[in-house]
């Protein structure tokens, strides 16, 4: 069983999104572009868009196109930011006419990878689509050194959706991680219960280096997860 995006796009924004934090990540973008990327960037692709909260908030800065396999996801996104462009496309195979001046692939997407095949596949990818001097943030699901199982626990009220979320996240082999989602979904008078699973790689910190470096990537800055949600290679391509 995996994770069934159709449905999770009807309440992700209420059980995931804190709106504050996207907008201080977007200041925290545009700051890492002023100081690695081009001058008077203007373009931004954003890989595994979801439902485009963030896209909203850089969009006030950049002209952005984002990317995400989910149609459900993408009505969402275009629902907030109809002026941006929404694409749908797998991460790892995508093929676009045109380069910009900043790539982002944030909150851990890349750990959908199934192996190392993929995520040089997905990085390098990200390169093709960068103009040179262009600046490429990565953000890792977690790291094979890192990693720690934990369950995650939410509730609350927002846009009238009323959730509730639990969440297992062990380890079912060295490196594949399996996420077990309960969820409870109170809408217009009717409780839902969902259960979804989502599989997940780990990569060692070995493993993203030479993937980025391998793709053509210089790593400028490697940021913990103090300085980045979940942490980022921040990358530009000379």
């Amino acid at each position: 069983m995996n994770a069934d995006f159709s449905s999770i796009a009807r309440y992700y924004d209420a059980m995931y999104v804190d709106p504050e934090a996207y907008r201080e990540e977007a200041a925290q973008i545009i700051e890492l572009c002023e100081r690695y990327g081009r001058p008077q960037s203007r373009t931004l692709l954003d890989i595994a868009c979801g439902t485009g909260e963030q896209s909203l908030h850089l969009s006030r800065r950049f002209s952005v196109t984002g990317l995400d396999l989910s149609p459900e996801m993408l009505q969402a996104a275009r629902a907030k930011l109809p002026e941006a462009s929404f694409l749908e496309g797998d991460m790892f195979r995508f093929q676009l006419d045109r380069r910009f001046d900043i790539v982002l692939n944030l909150y851990g997407s890349i750990g959908f990878a199934s192996d190392t095949g993929e995520l040089s596949a997905g990085i390098r990818r990200a390169w093709e689509h960068l103009e040179p001097g262009g600046l490429f943030l990565l953000t890792p699901w977690d790291t094979q050194e890192t990693f720690q199982e934990k369950i995650l626990t939410g509730s609350g009220l927002r846009g009238g959706i009323h959730f509730c979320r639990m969440e297992a996240v062990r380890r079912v082999s060295p490196r594949k991680v399996q996420v077990d989602m309960r969820h409870l979904v109170g809408q217009d008078g009717e409780i839902t219960a969902l259960r979804h699973q989502q599989s997940i790689t780990l990569f060692s910190e070995t493993e993203y280096r030479s993937a980025l470096t391998e793709a053509g990537f210089r790593l400028r800055a490697r940021l913990n997860e103090d300085q980045f949600r979940m942490g980022a290679f921040v990358c530009t391509k000379d």
